[in-house]
């Protein structure tokens, strides 16, 4: 979420992708979360739906 590398030069072993912020976000205490490989234009694309399903909601919501 907020948090950064630090400065200590330690790797980076996983990221979550901005689409999926919102989920991790949720998850409660002991529930398990999977990662899997993605490119960065799998992630770009799953933005873009997240995107488009939240102006299609908010979209609806106004009607």
């Amino acid at each position: 979420m907020a948090d950064r590398q630090t400065t200590g030069g330690y790797p980076k072993i996983a990221q979550i992708i901005t689409a999926d912020l919102h989920r991790v976000a949720q998850l409660g205490p002991k529930q398990s979360i999977h990662f899997e490989i993605v490119t960065i234009k799998q992630a770009e694309q799953a933005y873009f739906q997240l995107e488009q399903q939240l102006r299609l909601l908010e979209t609806l919501l106004q009607n």
